[in-house]
């Protein structure tokens, strides 16, 4: 696990992925009890109308809907971390890829240098 350390801000991803999950988990809930009120009640309620379609349609829409835009914002969250993840490795990588770039030319220079001076000695 590494963390990302640039002007003092420390970035470790599977905290952030947590922490989205765990608000998410507490948005859920709350949107559910503004549906459906007390939880521990309804969670009782539709386990009394097991199998009786008609009476639990509504409220298996709400919990749809629910579901869907939880699932929604995750995978808004999750698409902007990955790509925040991406963003920093191309970063990285091109920062890497210029020193490697300066440390060649500097590294062909000095061979040059010694290839000139080791046929001007002979």
């Amino acid at each position: 696990m590494q963390e990302n350390e640039k002007n003092g801000i420390k970035i470790n991803p599977l905290r952030l992925i947590a922490t989205c999950l765990i608000i998410g988990v507490i948005l859920a809930c709350i949107f559910a009890y503004l549906i459906f009120g007390n939880l521990v009640e309804a969670f009782n309620r539709m386990l009394a109308l097991q199998g009786q379609p008609s009476r639990t349609a509504p409220s298996m829409a709400s919990l749809s809907y629910i579901v869907t835009w939880v699932l929604s914002i995750y995978s808004i969250v999750v698409t902007a971390i990955f790509s925040y993840m991406v963003w920093k490795i191309n970063d990285r990588s091109l920062s890497i890829s210029e020193e490697l770039k300066d440390f060649e030319v500097t590294s062909n220079n000095e061979n040059k240098e010694l290839t000139k001076k080791k046929f001007t000695d002979i």
